[in-house]
């Protein structure tokens, strides 16, 4: 037995047929209690639980050390399943540990059985030739009979139970090797109709004991009273054992769902231990099965999505645009992985710049292909030449029916002359830009729809020419709805503050704005893209040759 409880697991089956053995010990002696005495239980009670238990304990740690002895050892040393096993090993093992505590169930309720009519002709021949006091009695053995029967099938219940627990954390083992599962299985509902229809045969035989002739003893009510409520209470704790398990995974499996709904991933994807090979067992396997399908696919996409935003990046202007006493520069950061907002600017011809920026209704892919499509067609009309009012009405027309419903895009475009500071400028349902002087500020207000709505219209255009020192600011409704983490968005009255307060800053007026709404924002998440272009003119310009851009150079 020293040798044997060497082994860690070996040892938890010796400590729970130990306590097994005690809480039959127990119980009998309480039933015992209806109608021995004393001096008769210590004499030959005491001597015959004594070998039962001694018996049950060495013949079943031997029979478990000789059938799982390599397996537990294998477990014990901390190799994987897969690498210590192949396949049909891992296999047969598992088949293994979920026979052994039906196997241990019928096998201590055979055992309990015989043992308790054994007992009970031994304790009549006892009686009989020693003791010259009772002779043999059918009701007598039948009564006690059931007793230990009932006391016998409950505890070999509670063993069926320990067993399942002290080999769950193998069965885990085997099934990390296998992620498909181990090949074989037993139904819970099985294990569940076995619970209540041994429930049910154990109060029967319980009735049964207590209905048959009762002696007429003070002794009788107590000993029958104790026996019920020592009864009731191992049968709570067994039925416990019994669906705790499954009570746990399943709640596992329900934390695992709800944070894998969270789809913050991959923090919300967590691998769940198969300990059981049971439906529960098999709901695990196929949820992380799901996981892990789920998980590449979120590698793949997130490779591609990350490859869709260098290249929608690189479709905007890399750096700023210096020509004559113009300077043009932006900044675009998009809510998610593909944003909406887009802008663009480039030289018409020697002596003129264009610039564009709008924002597509939504975000995603589906907004950054309609981004692609309007800036690759503002390329291809700044070409062929025209006004501002002219490209919107090509471009809509270019658009309206590609479009899906419910996509639409508003757009402002702007042609300025970097000599004279000549501008023609369109909108269509963009907000208005700011024009900032030392005056203040104003609005260009135009009244026209988006495009993409499959309406054909015309653009109004405003023309005029920007004094010197002047500087136009575009902005999208990122920009305004942005939200501070009390709630707060920016709203006009902020934009324009920041505006006039940048522009006489010594900053850069779009460095100086970007900060503000970082600022403003603070640890709030962006809601939506935010889109700035700032064109300075004249005196806050740079003064710089225009003869390096050509219409030959337009992206």
């Amino acid at each position: 037995m020293k040798r044997i409880v060497k082994d860690k697991l070996i040892g938890e089956f010796v400590l729970l047929f130990l306590k097994i053995s005690g809480i039959g010990a127990i119980v009998s002696a309480v039933g015992l209690m209806n109608g021995d005495s004393w001096q008769y239980m210590i004499r030959f009670d005491v001597w015959m639980i004594f070998l039962s238990m001694a018996g049950f304990i060495i013949s079943f740690a031997g029979l478990v050390q000789f059938r799982f002895g390599r397996l537990f050892h294998l477990f014990q040393t901390g190799a994987p399943a897969g690498a210590a096993l192949t396949p049909d090993e891992i296999t047969r093992c598992a088949g293994m540990c979920l026979r052994l505590p039906f196997a241990l169930f019928r096998g201590f309720l055979g055992f309990g059985v015989v043992y308790a009519a054994f007992y009970l002709v031994t304790e009549w021949w006892v009686n009989r030739t020693l003791l010259h006091y009772r002779g043999w009695d059918w009701i007598w053995f039948f009564k006690n009979f059931l007793f230990k029967a009932g006391l016998v099938w409950l505890l070999a219940l509670m063993l069926y139970n320990g067993t399942r627990r002290i080999l769950r954390p193998i069965l885990a083992w085997l099934a990390e090797s296998s992620p498909v599962g181990l090949g074989v299985s037993m139904s819970l509902r099985r294990r569940l109709v076995g619970v209540s229809v041994s429930l049910t045969v154990m109060m029967g035989m319980q009735y049964i004991y207590l209905q048959l002739g009762q002696p007429d003893s003070s002794r009788v009510l107590p000993g029958l009273l104790g026996f019920f409520v020592l009864f009731l209470i191992l049968s709570y704790l067994f039925v416990r054992s019994a669906v705790d398990d499954t009570i746990r995974d399943i709640d596992q499996v329900r934390t695992s769902l709800a944070q894998f709904n969270r789809m913050d991933f991959p923090h919300s994807l967590q691998r769940l231990k198969v300990n059981s090979a049971d439906e529960v067992g098999d709901l695990k396997i196929q949820f992380n099965a799901l996981q892990e399908k789920t998980e590449r696919h979120y590698r793949v996409l997130s490779r591609d999505l990350a490859l869709a935003h260098r290249v929608q990046a690189s479709l905007l202007p890399p750096s700023p645009l210096r020509a004559g006493s113009v300077i043009v520069q932006g900044r675009s950061v998009s809510a998610a992985d593909l944003g909406g907002d887009f802008y663009d600017f480039a030289p018409v011809d020697d002596h003129t710049v264009a610039v564009i920026i709008g924002d597509v209704a939504g975000k995603g892919p589906p907004a950054a292909l309609v981004t692609a499509t309007v800036l690759g067609l503002f390329r291809a009309e700044i070409r062929h030449g025209g006004s501002p009012g002219e490209w919107l009405r090509r471009i809509n027309g270019s658009i309206s029916d590609v479009l899906s419903l419910g996509l639409y895009v508003t757009a402002a475009v702007l042609t300025m002359d970097v000599r004279s500071g000549r501008y023609r400028y369109a909108g269509a349902g963009h907000l208005p830009p700011l024009c900032i002087s030392e005056n203040g500020t104003r609005e260009w207000e135009t009244a026209s729809l988006p495009l993409g709505l499959g309406i054909e219209q015309s653009f109004e255009e405003l023309s005029g020419t920007i004094a010197d020192g002047e500087c136009l600011v575009f902005y999208t409704d990122g920009v305004l709805e942005a939200k501070s983490p009390d709630g707060k968005i920016v709203g006009f009255d902020t934009l324009y503050r920041w505006a006039e307060a940048a522009y006489r800053a010594p900053a850069d007026i779009l460095d100086w704005m970007t900060a503000a709404l970082e600022t403003h924002r603070g640890c709030a998440s962006r809601l939506d893209d935010e889109t700035i272009v700032v064109l300075r003119y004249g005196a806050r310009g740079l003064t710089e040759p225009f003869g390096q851009f050509t219409v030959s150079q337009v992206r």
